[in-house]
């Protein structure tokens, strides 16, 4: 397998990953902020519905008591997201012993928002967790957005000289590699580096059990074998 058309081949996988992220992202900041307002409006006229008697609609939505709470509704449901959007999904460490060992953690718990709380078992009532979970549609798709935005500027700055040989190493393990191994066979990695650019790569798995390491997924490991058959048949039909 040539490592340079290899690198031009991941480097365009990682560009089309980075650009269907980014597309994705800036839709659903409209959808959110549809989703937040509706929100507060559907807050604002349930509240009126009990407390509100007479008067326009317009000035009884927009500017009462009830619309008050329904705006303090809506803040409210951003501040318990705000765990979620500072989470990650692997908090990559590096300890200082001879070569480098990575621990991988979790970052804050989904379930310490409202909207993981709303979808955990213990929850009794159906109709409340709906509700809970209706009142963050709004923030839970903005933290989506904002999670996309943060993955596509990660992947615009792949450097695919640097990954290649590690995606290379997985796929012809066609296993979990540890780290150990990877650093011993790849002695000029820069671990944190490399690593922090794998993390949001669609088909690379981080395996947490002992000993923690890399691998591919099944449809990663597929693609780069029809990209390989592809390049082998090329080459003999001009040979």
């Amino acid at each position: 397998m040539s490592a340079q058309r290899f690198e031009l081949w991941l480097a365009r996988r990682v560009r089309q990953q980075a650009q269907l992220a980014a597309i994705v992202a800036a839709i659903l900041v409209p959808l959110g902020l549809t989703f937040v307002w509706l929100t507060y409006w559907v807050t604002s006229l349930i509240l009126l519905r009990f407390s509100a008697r007479g008067g326009r609609l317009v000035d009884a939505t927009f500017f009462s008591t009830a619309s008050l709470v329904a705006l303090g509704v809506v803040v409210a449901t951003f501040l318990t997201r705000l765990p979620a959007w500072r989470r990650e999904l692997h908090r990559l460490e590096f300890d200082g012993s001879p070569g480098p060992t990575v621990l991988i953690g979790s970052g804050p718990a989904l379930a310490r928002s409202l909207l993981g709380w709303s979808a955990a078992p213990q929850t009794a009532l159906s109709f409340v967790k709906m509700g809970l979970s209706s009142l963050c549609l709004g923030p839970a798709t903005l933290h989506l957005s904002y999670d996309l935005a943060k993955m596509a500027r990660t992947l615009w700055r792949f450097d695919a000289v640097r990954c290649a040989p590690v995606v290379s190493l997985l796929y012809q393990a066609g296993e979990k590699v540890p780290f150990s191994i990877i650093f011993q066979k790849l002695p000029t990695l820069d671990p944190q580096a490399v690593l922090a650019q794998l993390q949001p790569l669609d088909g690379i798995v981080f395996r947490t059990s002992e000993p923690a390491g890399l691998s591919l997924s099944a449809e990663f490991s597929a693609e780069i074998e029809a990209w390989n058959a592809t390049r082998r048949r090329t080459s003999r039909e001009r040979a």
